[in-house]
């Protein structure tokens, strides 16, 4: 867990993730952190350009609106997690590797809950 001031703690997490923009764009990445408020995830430099302005670094004010569904295991979809985001800050790690931070804006369902009896079965 990370804990760093923030409203919600963050878990590390390796979690498999599909993002879909309004342009009907159909991407994966992983997650790498998960909290109640939004996730951080991976992806590969195709899909940051796919999903990112040029030259992004931060860009608040200004999120880019997706749809994000995610299994709470990595074992399979037993419970999935379906939430309207916007992704608020990005990075470049590598030549070919970025990490993403997304908000959640809306949680569909039950996800809420499901998602709150998830994180706090986890250990701190």
């Amino acid at each position: 867990m990370k804990s760093d001031g923030r409203r919600y703690p963050r878990y590390e997490t390796d979690l498999p993730l599909e993002i879909h923009t309004a342009g009907d764009g159909a991407f994966t990445g992983r997650i790498r952190n998960l909290s109640l408020g939004g996730i951080e995830f991976s992806c590969d430099r195709w899909t940051a350009d796919e999903l990112l302005p040029p030259g992004h670094q931060a860009f608040p004010g200004q999120p880019i609106e997706v749809q994000v569904w995610f299994p709470l295991s990595p074992q399979g979809p037993e419970t999935r997690i379906e939430a309207h985001g916007e992704i608020v800050v990005s990075r470049r790690l590598s030549q070919n590797e970025y990490r993403v931070g997304m908000q959640f804006v809306t949680l569909e369902g039950d996800a809420q809950k499901a998602l709150e009896h998830h994180l706090r079965g986890r250990t701190l």
